[in-house]
């Protein structure tokens, strides 16, 4: 499995397609796109915690065949608007 194209593709991928409202959906298709990654299995919820009255701060593990990814995301819950604030391959 080959981390830096991964990283580089789903870095490149995000920054393109910034105003996705749904980051999760988003890196999902991207790692699809990956053979490297192999076929999506699952995600979990791994923490969620208030950063404020209107925004969250969520930890996901995105587990596909050959690799887990773990993704930071920041949630609006009155907007339903989610960024991503990082993600790290596991």
């Amino acid at each position: 499995m080959n981390n830096l194209k991964i990283n580089l593709a789903l870095s490149v991928g995000l920054l393109n397609k910034r105003n996705s409202t749904n980051g999760l959906d988003l890196i999902k298709e991207l790692m699809l796109n990956l053979k490297e990654a192999g076929a999506f299995i699952g995600s979990q919820l791994k923490e969620n915690m208030a950063l404020n009255a209107s925004h969250h701060m969520e930890k996901h593990a995105m587990q596909f065949e050959n690799c887990t990814l773990d993704v930071q995301v920041v949630r609006n819950p009155q907007t339903k608007r989610q960024s991503i604030h990082g993600f790290q391959l596991r």
